[in-house]
């Protein structure tokens, strides 16, 4: 399954950069549905930082609330403010789990609220001020 869900579509390498970078800490925030139950000890595993295939470091620790669970499948929220490759699912796969749907719907202060599916929108002037200031950059 592919993800999908809020993406940010700028030409300031800089920002992108800021938004992107561990050292930022800009939160992003996705939905995740997996296969199975997940269990305390997972979930404890993420919240502590796993050790993903192909990478020797931690994670930084992510947040995690379960939203859903119904035995065959669960749904869950990460914040994370890294932004490895496939990180989201290489750290479900760490502790055992498949993804099936995978949606961003935050990045930093930013939301789907009011944007639907296929659908885009073109930030306002205050909200680019506020990712800069969020960032730590001066336009």
């Amino acid at each position: 399954c592919q993800t999908e869900g809020l993406l940010l579509v700028t030409d300031d390498g800089r920002l992108t950069n800021a938004l992107l970078h561990p050292r930022f800490a800009t939160e992003k925030t996705y939905v995740a549905t997996i296969d199975g139950e997940i269990s305390a000890a997972a979930v404890a595993s993420l919240q502590n930082g796993v050790k993903m295939e192909g990478d020797e470091r931690l994670t930084a620790p992510a947040k995690v609330r379960v939203i859903y669970s119904d035995g065959a499948k669960t749904k869950i929220e990460l914040t994370i403010h890294e932004g490895r490759n496939r990180q989201v699912r290489r750290m479900l796969a760490a502790v055992g789990h498949k993804v099936t749907v995978l949606k961003r719907t935050r990045l930093a202060f930013l939301t789907l609220d009011g944007v639907k599916r296929g659908q885009w929108r073109e930030l306002t002037a205050d909200e680019v001020k506020k990712l800069y200031e969020t960032t730590g950059l001066t336009k």
